[in-house]
């Protein structure tokens, strides 16, 4: 393991670029388990050998995941931020509509964060599934999106229905978006109520899971109880390391626009590396915006933030896909934390454009590759473990 490391250093490599290099090739299993069993079976070496061997592997194998998954994000960091965002093409918005009672918010907010002189139009689209009754749903989907048109038409906005026939939702919705090259999806916001759903819903994923797996352009998933222009005031809540996102001038871009629209002033919680790039964006943009901001000490204590916010202030929180740069795990319990904290306030949830992860090793699946680091791994077992004691066992008694 030294000689690795030594070698790294040699080739004049930088610390990260090593230490990747070092993780990479440390481990030893394969072809040392079947060197030392064909010593052992030839009767080479001993039993001692042999358990050391294995406690070689077990030691290698774990250092290299560790070291790799650690220098491999610090790296990714270091290249993130070299390369510039690419200019992609015109914004365009897709709406899937569930709920039709829920629809006209959804237009409201695409119309607001869309770009004055935008000349695409909004795309709301019902998802059909095929089967012996599709037919019947489609004409009953046509007549709910005259609704969405005859309030497009009040505000003389140009909307276009979508309607697609598939075997699934997320199939559907995920074919509209690279069809119609669609930049921005819109979701409205589903709650799981009961506890089976719930855990159900974590192990085999929901249909907005199953989306933000297929779909990497920019999701929003939005809760709204009140009209948004009656927003005074914005607070947007930023995870650590989402200034290296893809999307992350475009979904900024987004929130100067709606707190533009609405009249409402912007309160940032971030760490100082993030808030560094929100003060750049914001003075390249020369936006007009009141925005300040306040250290984001414990990302994952809601009930400080919510003792600052009223009824009349929206909530904007920025979060991230698994194996992404900017994923933290206290992020997968974000949107009941945010149903419970803030009940009565209107809710969005970002989930930024973000790159997929590439694979071309021949015969591998994308589905074989799981990016998410061990740790977060081992913090979902214990997680499992104390959702299988609380169910057995009872909540836990507190302590006199």
């Amino acid at each position: 393991m030294a000689g690795r490391f030594l070698h790294a250093t040699g080739i004049r490599l930088y610390p990260t670029q090593r230490n990747v290099i070092f993780g990479l090739s440390s481990a030893h299993a394969a072809a040392t388990i079947a060197v030392v069993l064909i010593g052992f079976n030839m009767g080479i070496i001993n039993e001692n050998v042999l358990n050391g061997t294995v406690v070689l592997i077990l030691v290698t194998c774990m250092v290299s995941s560790f070291v790799t998954e650690n220098a491999g994000r610090r790296l990714a960091l270091v290249e993130a931020d070299r390369k510039p965002e690419t200019a992609g093409g015109p914004e365009r918005f897709l709406i899937p509509i569930a709920q039709p009672e829920r629809m006209e918010p959804l237009l409201d907010f695409a119309l607001m964060v869309k770009q004055p002189g935008n000349p695409a139009p909004v795309y709301p689209l019902v998802v059909v599934q095929d089967d012996e009754e599709a037919r019947e749903k489609i004409h009953l989907s046509n007549k709910t999106m005259e609704k969405a048109v005859i309030h497009a038409a009040a505000s003389e906005s140009n909307l276009q229905v979508v309607t697609r026939v598939d075997l699934n939702v997320t199939d559907g919705i995920s074919r509209a978006v690279k069809e119609l090259l669609i930049s921005d999806v819109i979701l409205a916001w589903s709650e799981k109520n009961s506890a089976t759903d719930r855990i159900f819903g974590n192990i085999f994923g929901t249909t907005t899971d199953n989306v933000l797996q297929s779909v990497w352009e920019t999701v929003y998933i939005c809760d709204f109880h009140t009209p948004i222009n009656t927003t005074k005031k914005l607070v947007l809540i930023l995870p650590r390391n989402t200034e290296y996102e893809l999307g992350f001038s475009h979904y900024m871009e987004k929130i100067v626009l709606l707190a533009k629209q609405a009249g409402a002033r912007i309160l940032a919680y971030c760490g100082k590396g993030t808030q560094t790039a929100v003060e750049k964006f914001v003075a390249e943009a020369k936006a007009s915006v009141e925005i300040s901001f306040r250290a984001l000490e414990n990302p994952e204590d809601f009930l400080v933030i919510a003792r600052s916010v009223s009824a009349d202030d929206m909530i904007v929180v920025v979060a991230a896909r698994r194996g992404t740069l900017s994923f933290q795990p206290y992020l997968e319990g974000i949107p009941a934390k945010m149903g419970r904290h803030f009940r009565e306030n209107n809710i969005i949830l970002i989930y930024p454009e973000q790159r997929t992860a590439e694979n071309s090793e021949p015969g591998m699946q994308d589905e074989d590759i799981s990016l998410m680091p061990i740790q977060e791994q081992l913090r979902n077992f214990q997680k499992l473990k104390r959702m299988v004691q609380r169910a057995f066992n009872g909540p836990s008694k507190p302590e006199a």
